[in-house]
C-alpha cells in the first residue's frame, strides 16, 4: 500500500471509531444516556430548584407549590399543608431515576398503560418544566419495572425500575403490579 491509501484507511478507522465512542456514550444498549427529567437537567436546575409539582391521577390534579426550603403546599384540589418530605422525595426519584433495559419497551404503548396513561407528573422551576407519564408496573419483585414515556418522547416507552420510585407508591402498592393510578400515594399520603 502506498501512503495515501494508508492515510485515508487511517482517516475512516478513527472516524468508525469516533462514531461507536459518540454512540457508546449516548445510548447504553438501546437504552438512553441521562435521566427521566432531561429539560430541567439540561437547563443546569437541580431537584432543589423544582418550585412546583402537578400530580394527575386518574383525571383528579394535585398541585403542589413550594412554599420554602424542604416546604410545600397543596394548592389544588384545595389549600392545605402537606408532607413536605414526601413532595422532596418524588422529586428528587425522577432526577435520580434512570432507564433500564426491558424486552417490553419494544411492545406498543397501548400493552404498556402508556396510550392513555393513569398518572403523570410535571416537575416545574425557573420557567422550565419536564413532564413524565407512569403505565404499568411489571411482576418482578426486586427487578420490576414501571414503564414510562417522558413529555420529549411520547411514543419512546421506557422502562425505570419500580423501586427508583419508591417516593410515588403507597405504602399498600408493595408488591403490587398493575397501572400507576392503582399504586401512586393518594392525596391522603400527601398530608400532614
Amino acid at each position: 500500500m502506498n501512503v495515501r491509501t494508508t492515510a485515508i484507511f487511517f482517516v475512516l478507522v478513527v472516524g468508525l471509531v469516533a462514531a461507536l465512542l459518540v454512540t457508546a456514550l449516548t445510548e447504553k444498549d438501546g437504552v438512553p444516556e441521562g435521566g427521566l427529567v432531561d429539560p430541567l437537567a439540561n437547563a443546569g436546575l437541580k431537584d432543589s430548584d423544582v418550585d412546583a409539582v402537578e400530580l394527575v391521577r386518574n383525571g383528579e390534579k394535585y398541585l403542589f407549590v413550594k412554599v420554602g426550603e424542604g416546604k410545600w403546599e397543596l394548592r389544588e384540589p384545595t389549600k392545605s399543608k402537606v408532607d413536605g418530605f414526601a413532595v422532596s422525595a418524588l422529586v428528587r426519584s425522577l432526577f435520580d431515576a434512570r432507564p433500564v433495559v426491558h424486552p417490553e419497551t419494544d411492545s406498543s404503548t397501548a400493552l404498556l398503560g402508556l396510550d392513555k396513561p393513569t398518572v403523570s407528573v410535571t416537575l416545574s422551576g425557573k420557567d422550565k418544566s419536564a413532564t413524565l407519564n407512569l403505565g404499568n408496573t411489571s411482576i418482578g419483585g426486586d427487578k420490576a419495572v414501571t414503564f414510562v414515556t417522558t413529555g420529549q418522547n411520547p411514543a419512546r416507552p421506557l422502562a425505570v425500575r419500580k423501586a427508583d420510585l419508591a417516593a410515588f407508591w403507597s405504602d399498600a402498592a408493595r408488591g403490587r403490579v398493575g397501572p400507576a393510578a392503582d399504586l401512586v400515594k393518594s392525596l391522603t399520603d400527601f398530608r400532614l
